[in-house]
């Protein structure tokens, strides 16, 4: 199978617990603006960039429930999501990388 060059429009998905989550991927370039401006005297501000990739990476989802109700996707929900299903967002992603998945998840599972 070949490498595929990201595309802003692209449509990828991926279920848990019965829920359906629409994804694109994170370009490099992407990734690096974002963490670039939620960087302060060398440190990261893991819990904003993820809620910047989250809200440039995740597109939908169906079958989503508050309280029994299913809800409609808005970036603000999102961000209230469960780690295990923020986590498999940022993996499949792109945009917690191999080298730095171990931080990326662990701030992202810390800021719920």
């Amino acid at each position: 199978m070949a490498v595929k060059i990201v595309k802003k429009d692209e449509r990828l998905s991926f279920e848990v617990e019965g829920s359906t989550f629409h994804y694109r991927r994170i370009s490099s370039p992407e990734q690096n603006r974002i963490v670039t401006k939620h960087t302060k005297k060398g440190r990261q501000n893991w819990e904003r960039i993820n809620n910047d990739f989250i809200e440039i990476g995740l597109l939908g989802w169906d079958n989503v429930e508050e309280e029994e109700t299913q809800i409609e996707f808005s970036f603000e929900d999102a961000k209230r999501l469960p780690s295990e299903v923020i986590d498999e967002f940022l993996l499949r992603s792109g945009a917690a990388r191999p080298e730095g998945a171990t931080k990326n998840l662990k701030s992202s599972s810390s800021s719920k």
